[in-house]
């Protein structure tokens, strides 16, 4: 079996997890030395580390509101394709998520439906860079400064992500979550940095620094949250070495069953409690793995090249901007027919793949469907194909072969 992902698991960090120092569990100095490099990596002022991002986002609106920029009622600009718990949030603080189509070459905002969308309620701009792609962050920046709007970068797929740019006639490059009034990470375990959960805020915003701080101030602590991904992690693992994942994996990629799989999955890798912090243990491996970040970016970026030059016409293959460098959280690929087929005839060849909402969330209501086409075209041809470190190059072929191998056979998009 080729797996989607397979998240290396250190033994240093499984023992640290499973065997915390007392001391360790008690040094809260390490979250903010922790806070502090993470900061001063993406040369930011401020950094917050938190249970998840979306956590990060929830506490990002409250600040925008208490300090009345703000209110019931006003817009907020939301990419077609993103996580549909965001859009919760959204709606949770009393806001009006106005979903903006996507650019079909690149699955990330559209900046043509985008200044469509703008009108006198909108206050704020979410910009996702959609599986570690950057979007054009440069030109929404000047949008959202052009129309007086408040912009968020939703960095969960992309932390070590860059644009080059020109400053005084000299290039120079730039890491994603750097150009909105804030932005939030997520440390979840198939994320480029994984510290078992968890996610961080960035701004230079002293108030919302300050802000987000005290709203943490008396959460308490709970390392069984990260014990538990462990687990689950190790489960996992354990079940792709297994003869059983063939039929777990082809009964997953029937509907019904599917919902069965995703209640079962967001058990094991639940999202931690509003009320937990991120814990010292999260922050030791964090601050283990943050001086790597660059060399396991480019580590993808070669996989990812492995991938493009085996794969055909017929297979599209997100647009990437030749002044971007992607982090690839996942490899995704845009099919000519319905990915959920595929990916059940590639179980076949004992190859795993994601679609659907394995890979996002497609959170736009029936009555948005008009209004955002792109995304709803696009979204059950998307394919996630198996992408991670110790990922060979053999096997990168043998699932570009396969795959090419099956299209040939649907000329069009099954239903």
């Amino acid at each position: 079996m080729i797996p989607r992902r397979w998240i290396n698991i250190l033994p240093a960090e499984a023992n640290l997890i499973e065997n915390p120092p007392e001391a360790l569990l008690k040094n809260d100095f390490i979250i903010s030395r922790w806070e502090t490099e993470f900061s001063q990596y993406f040369n930011r002022k401020y950094a917050v580390a938190l249970p998840s991002g979306r956590i990060g986002f929830n506490l990002i609106l409250k600040f925008f509101i208490s300090n009345k920029d703000l209110k019931p009622g006003d817009e907020v600009l939301v990419p077609a394709l993103t996580l549909k718990a965001i859009v919760e949030i959204v709606k949770s603080n009393d806001l009006i998520p106005v979903f903006v189509d996507i650019d079909p070459r690149t699955l990330n905002i559209s900046l043509t439906d985008l200044k469509k969308k703008i009108t006198n309620k909108t206050k704020m701009l979410l910009a996702l860079h959609a599986f570690g792609n950057p979007c054009s962050i440069d030109k929404i920046y000047d949008i959202s400064k052009n129309n007086n709007l408040i912009l968020i970068e939703d960095c969960a797929h992309a932390c070590g992500a860059e644009l080059k740019i020109k400053v005084d006639s000299n290039e120079k490059k730039r890491f994603v979550g750097t150009y909105g009034e804030a932005s939030f990470f997520s440390f979840d375990i198939n994320k480029v940095i994984n510290t078992y959960g968890g996610g961080i805020v960035l701004t230079d915003d002293s108030k919302m620094h300050r802000f987000i701080r005290d709203a943490i101030s008396n959460l308490g602590k709970d390392p069984k949250i990260i014990r538990k991904k462990l687990i689950s992690l190790k489960l996992e693992q354990y079940l792709y070495k297994s003869p059983l994942i063939y039929p777990l994996l082809f009964l997953r990629t029937f509907k019904p069953v599917m919902k069965i799989f995703e209640l079962t999955y967001r058990r094991l890798q639940s999202v931690p409690p509003e009320n937990i912090k991120f814990n010292p243990i999260q922050a030791s491996i964090g601050i283990e793995k943050l001086p790597s970040l660059y060399s396991k970016v480019h580590q993808r970026l070669e996989l990812a090249k492995v991938y493009r030059k085996n794969l055909t016409d017929k297979i599209k293959t997100p647009y990437i901007h030749p002044e971007f460098t992607p982090s690839y959280y996942m490899f995704v690929v845009i099919l000519p027919c319905y990915a959920r087929k595929i990916a059940r005839k590639l179980l076949r060849y004992g190859i795993d793949s994601a679609f659907e909402s394995e890979i996002i969330d497609l959170v736009i209501p029936p009555y948005e469907y008009k209004n955002c086409p792109n995304a709803v075209e696009i979204y059950p041809k998307l394919l996630g194909l198996p992408f991670y470190d110790s990922l060979e190059e053999e096997k990168i072929e043998e699932v570009c072969r396969v795959l090419e191998t099956l299209l040939r056979k649907f000329p069009s998009p099954p239903e």
